[in-house]
């Protein structure tokens, strides 16, 4: 099995119970809490109220960056490799009254063969935001240059993902960790994220390091490092 392969059979089985584990609680409120307080230094519109403001939420999960930002889009495109992770978004955005304008696809940018995703993708996006996720990506270099297409001109590429542990000095994940097979980078340099960036044509780059630390399980890596990386398309 590829990585992919291994995180969609994850994240499909995943139950919509996990996200009241007290871990995984803390972390969603963390980057709710990062996302909203950063709105300026992303570079979000606070008076856009247009329909041609978009928000493209890419592996989106439950739709943990979608709703943080919500207020700021009047559309919102989620996408996930994981049908399970796009049923939980569709459901939570019912139950949230947003389904009018937030809703998610199943999609997988990096396979050339999937048009479906490349089709419902927009390439108008003002913001695209991937949180959590580039570590399970197996080529994010291509995966970042994928995103930035989806970007109209001065549009904001913004990952949220770990600090590698050479920077950080937290712990590794240990090999034989049960979430071993679904990662495929145990966190990224400032210098990794901004060549990718520079590669993908992105400028103004920006990167800070998150207020606080995160507590994961000791499966999961123990305390960690979080970022906030974001790119600017010229144009």
């Amino acid at each position: 099995m590829t990585t992919a392969d291994y995180n969609i059979h994850k994240f499909d089985a995943m139950s919509p119970a996990v996200w009241e584990e007290p871990w995984i609680k803390a972390l969603t409120s963390q980057i709710t809490t990062a996302l909203q307080n950063h709105v300026a230094w992303i570079g979000i519109e606070t008076d856009n109220t247009g329909s041609d403001y978009k928000l493209f939420d890419y592996a989106c999960g439950n739709g943990v960056a979608s709703h943080a930002l919500a207020s700021f889009f009047p559309v919102i495109h989620g996408m996930d490799i994981s049908s399970g992770m796009v049923s939980q978004y569709n459901v939570r955005a019912e139950d949230s009254k947003l389904s009018h304008r937030m809703h998610a696809v199943v999609g997988n940018l990096l396979d050339d063969s999937d048009s479906g995703a490349v089709a419902a993708a927009p390439t108008d996006a003002a913001l695209v935001v991937m949180s959590m996720a580039l570590h399970h990506v197996s080529d994010p270099a291509t995966m970042i240059r994928k995103l930035s297409q989806r970007l109209r001109p001065g549009g904001v590429l913004l990952i949220i993902d770990f600090v590698a542990t050479s920077e950080s000095g937290c712990p590794a994940l240990e090999d034989d960790s049960p979430m071993s097979h679904a990662i495929a980078h145990r966190g990224f340099t400032e210098k990794a994220v901004r060549d990718m960036f520079s590669q993908a044509g992105l400028q103004s780059w920006a990167w800070k390091w998150m207020d606080e630390q995160t507590k994961l399980p000791e499966a999961a890596g123990g305390v960690q490092q979080l970022f906030l990386a974001r790119g600017v398309r010229e144009g």
